[in-house]
């Protein structure tokens, strides 16, 4: 998350916000809506 230490952040493929913006919350939905296909038409 956000507020990890540099070596982890460093390791890591993919940053999310801070516990402070609700970093969880922003993750599993950012995960939802990146595997989730939908068509308007």
């Amino acid at each position: 998350m956000g507020g990890s230490p540099p070596s982890v952040v460093s390791a890591s493929n993919w940053l999310t916000r801070s516990v402070d913006q609700n970093g969880l919350a922003y993750m599993i939905k950012e995960v939802f809506r990146k595997q989730m296909k939908v068509s308007l038409l």
